[in-house]
């Protein structure tokens, strides 16, 4: 909104090779919101699969990114 950008969206985005679309959400596998590593993040497809995860739910790799195996 502001011309801010998060890091770890900016560290997504050039792991992916892209832009996140609107809904894609990055998550921080070893849940530490400071390590920024690309090998320490993964986008899911939409908030309601990142919850679905966190839930105890199974993931898949769709395309770049991951959603909730339903």
């Amino acid at each position: 909104k502001e011309g801010y950008v998060y890091t770890h969206v900016l560290m997504a985005e050039k792991k992916l090779g892209r832009k996140l679309k609107s809904k894609e959400v990055v998550h921080h596998i070893d849940e530490c919101k400071y390590n920024n590593e690309l090998d320490n993040l993964i986008v899911f497809q939409t908030n309601a699969d990142h919850a679905a995860f966190h839930k105890g739910c199974k993931i898949e790799l769709h395309g770049d990114v991951y959603v909730s195996k339903k």
